[in-house]
């Protein structure tokens, strides 16, 4: 296993030389690679273009890569993030809506998500107020936002990790603290953080994707 650790080491350039270095030495032994998350994906996409990598090469990945690839020996296993659907489950659970809150990082997930989102949810923009984002530049900044939000209004959770200082938190530690803190019900789109208060609707599992 190589773990690329995109969170902490944020150089794409750093991690591909770490890429490189595990494999090169077995290149030529190698049956198959997966990359198993959106960062190792795009990393994998990088590497094979640029060093000619000739094993079947399993892109596992909520995200789907659209440029064109020459290469005959890379395989897609996408996976549907259930942003919307989950979406309209919070508003048929909490039809008195007013505002909605969309959360993630700015790491390369967190952008995904959110880029996505704001595709997903465009129909919605004139029937209720979405804000996109949150601005924290550490923890106890983003828990006090979190305790502060509008009355009739819903968060949807994509991902948070890591501030906008660059410093990363531990999920299994923080997400228990947001939960407490947020005085609105949080809506997620990740199975396996559901166990520590988040509500879902359709919700990624990546033990199952696995």
């Amino acid at each position: 296993n190589i773990y690329l650790h995109s969170k902490s080491i944020t150089s794409f350039a750093e991690r591909k030389k770490i890429l490189k270095a595990n494999i090169e030495p077995i290149r030529d032994k190698v049956d198959i690679i997966v990359a198993s998350d959106l960062e190792a994906t795009e990393q994998m996409m990088d590497y094979i273009t640029s060093d000619s990598i000739k094993s079947p090469v399993v892109m596992l990945s909520e995200h789907s890569y659209n440029e064109k690839n020459e290469n005959n020996n890379i395989y897609s296993i996408v996976t549907e993030t259930g942003i919307r659907s989950t979406f309209e489950f919070a508003l048929k659970t909490f039809p008195h809506a007013k505002k909605v809150y969309v959360w993630s990082d700015k790491t390369i997930t967190g952008n995904y998500y959110m880029d996505l989102a704001k595709r997903e949810l465009e129909p919605f923009k004139d029937s209720l107020e979405i804000d996109f984002g949150i601005a924290a530049s550490s923890d106890s900044v983003f828990l006090e936002k979190a305790s502060k939000l509008m009355a009739n209004s819903f968060v949807l959770f994509c991902t948070w990790q890591v501030d906008d200082n660059g410093k990363e938190y531990d999920a299994q530690l923080f997400y228990p603290k947001l939960i407490s803190k947020t005085n609105v019900p949080v809506f997620t789109v990740i199975s396996n953080v559901m166990d520590c208060g988040f509500l879902g609707g359709y919700v990624l599992s990546p033990v199952n994707n696995g």
